[in-house]
């Protein structure tokens, strides 16, 4: 081959480094989610304010996002590159080892549960680092994403009187590619803690209804028998509103309570429409937080 003819011009990219450049840091949180964040005009400002109104989306929503409990342990799983050895003994990289972690969190059964729901799914997942960064991807728009990543929450067996019980969140990228070449972060000035995810608040019925007027009850269910969370306790005047109610006919036809009144006897809330409906639940988690009743999101009470 003619030693003039050659392509070494075009292999790779230039190699000066930016001074100050910064690394991936020891990961604090992990968030799940379908939200896609604009490049253009991003700052730690408005990426705090959009990732706060994502996390509040309900459940269902394509780009509502999970923060999932602070991390205290990783273990770093990446996987091996797999190797060819030529005859001459020259190695050979055929494939990059995907990137993989098992972080440990302090959490109780309750949340545990919670967790486990994600097993076996492909999501989108940003993790958010002790230097306040949150890594994510760049996609073809333009916008800054998760990386997509298999999951899977191994839950804390009892304890041993030597190692501390943690439930296990092991992440496995799918691909080394997205992890690597299209990685993007946002530093942030907002505490880790700052994200907190919702609790799932069930809607029950304490009495049979009157006509169009029903007996609610809100409670978070505990995995402590007998102790789950009444809502009243804490929000028996801020829930009494017509505004953070809403119910579903059995055409279809969503309805505004035309009152809703405290329960002191029942713990609960007499919540009146114009007419009968089949479904009842509590507004969307942000109207919800609107109005100071504040981490929570209404499971759909149906069949009432």
């Amino acid at each position: 081959m003619p030693t003039n003819i050659s392509f070494c011009g075009s292999v790779g990219a230039n190699t000066g480094g930016i001074k100050c450049d910064t690394r991936r840091g020891n990961p604090q949180r992990i968030i799940v989610g379908g939200a896609s964040f604009a490049v253009a005009g991003i700052t730690s400002a408005t990426f705090k304010t959009d990732l706060l109104i994502a996390v509040k989306l309900a459940t269902g929503a394509s780009g509502k996002m999970y923060p999932f409990p602070e991390i205290v342990g990783v273990t770093n799983n990446t996987e091996a590159n797999t190797e060819a050895t030529l005859g001459n003994g020259v190695k050979l990289i055929q494939r990059e080892g995907r990137p993989a972690y098992t972080f440990d969190v302090l959490i109780g059964t309750n949340l545990e549960k919670q967790l486990r729901k994600f097993n076996g799914a492909i999501v989108p997942i940003m993790v958010f680092d002790d230097n306040g960064n949150v890594w994510g991807k760049t996609n073809a728009s333009n916008n800054f994403v998760g990386t997509d990543a298999s999951i899977f929450v191994s839950g804390a067996p009892f304890g041993d009187f030597s190692n501390p019980n943690t439930a296990k969140v092991t992440i496995s990228f799918v691909s080394a590619r997205d992890f690597f070449d299209f990685a993007a972060f946002v530093n942030t000035d907002f505490n880790v803690n700052d994200l907190e995810g919702l609790l799932d608040t069930t809607l029950i019925e304490l009495a049979a209804n009157v006509g169009a007027a029903y007996k609610m009850g809100a409670r978070v269910v505990n995995t402590s028998l007998g102790n789950d969370v009444n809502l009243y306790d804490e929000y028996n005047t801020e829930i009494a509103s017509t505004s953070l109610w809403t119910g579903t006919t059995a055409a279809g036809a969503v309805l505004v309570p035309t009152s809703v009144a405290v329960d002191a006897t029942l713990k609960g809330w007499t919540v009146t429409f114009a007419s009968v409906v089949q479904s009842i639940n509590l507004q969307t988690p942000a109207i919800l937080d609107a109005a100071g009743v504040v981490g929570i999101e209404g499971i759909r009470l149906a069949g009432v």
